[in-house]
């Protein structure tokens, strides 16, 4: 099965990310979300299996959708904006901290 990841996020963020992540795991699908109905429709199309990672957004994720989610979501807080690249490995090796800015959504 193919891992995914959605982005929600600006689109000025996401092709950094889609490279950052990309040189990483090559077969990863990587679907970007810039609003609610973006959103939704990845949940959808990924069946929910699929980790969500906010960056830098306004957008509330609505918890219907969070259920949907197999895999835990995370929100990067703004603080981190300079340091996309080191929350990303910490994200992808699992071991993610609330002190260091990601946070679980619940």
């Amino acid at each position: 099965m193919t891992r995914s990841i959605i982005l929600l996020t600006s689109a000025r963020e996401v092709p950094f990310f889609e490279e950052f992540l990309l040189e990483r795991n090559r077969e990863l699908q990587i679907l970007a979300a810039y609003n609610a109905e973006d959103l939704a429709n990845a949940v959808e199309q990924t069946g929910g299996n699929t980790r969500l990672i906010s960056f830098v957004t306004d957008i509330i994720v609505p918890r219907t959708l969070l259920s949907k989610l197999k895999l835990t979501p995370y929100n990067i807080n703004r603080h981190l904006q300079n340091f996309p690249a080191r929350m990303l490995i910490v994200l992808l090796s699992g071991k993610a901290r609330t002190h260091m800015g990601a946070q679980p959504m619940k």
